[in-house]
């Protein structure tokens, strides 16, 4: 059933192809600690608990998910019994009384602007054109992967990004993205509509996100600046926190469907607190009324 209701899920593109994988991980995991075939109102909290408490990051290693992982790993589970419950498929959820793992809050890890511009100096035509994407724009890696030559309003500067859920926004193009986005078009891609990234193999297909995050990656090493495509997005919207800009115009800018994940990016670094109370809050005494 759980497969089933992936698929139906999958059919009516509610989940992106990044999150179906994931979630068919953890489904197929968890069918496996239970043994196939076993009615969904038979499945105990005890078994829930039990899986979650054995997960491991791969087979056969002795390591063990850290907080922010298990519950990343256990959200589908808890997801299809909810919908399972929902619809009258069982009593009761079995998933409901398993709190989730306590994770400490902190900002998620960036590049500072020295690292980004060494990685970018590094990186051939294209591959440069990808990081100034990913960190100027805040894409996520599947969004920059699935960009089309026609989703580049060239006369009005605007890009349509589809992120998760096949949600659509839309970014002003700026400066070096610009720049960047009309050197590509103009000189690396040269079609008018298709995959703003062509596969050399399949002009008609789109390189692989997978192809292109090892290749950033591999960009990153030669730079020597270790990195993934994720964290210029991260960067992105730190940048954009600490610049100034309202969590409201970064939610858009990212693609948040809530506020909370947006959040996240506020530093509470001392020197970070300190330039607000230092340099940006105004006095309630004024200087004369200091002398009386």
């Amino acid at each position: 059933m759980a497969r089933s209701w992936l698929r139906q899920r999958e059919l009516r593109q509610e989940l992106s192809p990044a999150t179906v994988a994931r979630y068919r991980r953890s489904l197929e995991s968890f069918i496996e600690h239970i043994g196939e075939g076993v009615a969904l109102a038979a499945i105990r909290r005890q078994d829930f608990e039990e899986w979650l408490a054995d997960a491991r990051p791969y087979h056969g290693s002795r390591r063990r998910y850290r907080g922010s992982s298990l519950n990343t790993i256990g959200s589908p589970v808890r997801t299809f019994f909810a919908w399972a419950w929902r619809v009258g498929m069982i009593p009761n959820d079995p998933t409901t009384e398993v709190g989730k793992a306590t994770v400490p809050q902190r900002p998620p890890k960036r590049l500072n602007r020295e690292s980004v511009s060494r990685i970018i100096d590094a990186a051939p035509f294209m591959e440069r054109t990808w990081i100034i994407l990913l960190a100027g724009l805040g894409l996520r890696l599947g969004e920059l992967a699935a960009l089309r030559v026609e989703d580049y309003d060239t006369e009005h500067r605007l890009l349509t990004v589809t992120g998760k859920g096949s949600k659509t926004r839309i970014l002003p193009v700026h400066g070096e993205v610009q720049e960047a986005l009309d050197g590509w078009v103009r000189y690396g891609v040269r079609n008018a509509t298709g995959p703003m990234w062509p596969s050399p193999k399949n002009p008609g297909e789109g390189l692989g996100r997978s192809w292109i995050g090892t290749r950033i990656s591999t960009v990153g090493e030669a730079a020597g600046v270790p990195c993934h495509p994720h964290l210029f997005r991260h960067t992105c919207a730190s940048d954009l926190v600490e610049e100034g800009v309202d969590l409201a115009s970064v939610q858009a800018i990212l693609g948040h469907a809530s506020l909370t994940s947006t959040s996240v990016y506020v530093s509470s670094s001392p020197e970070h607190l300190r330039r607000i109370m230092v340099e940006r809050r105004r006095p309630y005494v004024s200087d004369s009324g200091a002398e009386r």
